[in-house]
């Protein structure tokens, strides 16, 4: 794929270089409870996995 001249590879575009926080939450749950989360959110909330999974994403705002 080029794009401005620049050749974009495939791996480019879905590994960006700057780490990305994942939180997956379960839309077909009451509350959206959340299913996965990644090691960026852990290192970037201070909470761990098994501290936030099953519990709903809006706990942590409100």
């Amino acid at each position: 794929m080029v794009n401005d001249g620049f050749l974009m590879r495939l791996g480019e575009f879905f590994n960006p270089m700057i780490p990305t926080s994942i939180v997956v939450s379960d839309a077909m749950e009451p509350d959206f409870p959340i299913i996965y989360v990644n090691k960026v959110f852990e290192s970037a909330t201070g909470y761990r996995a098994d501290e936030v999974l099953g519990r709903n994403w809006y706990a942590f705002f409100f």
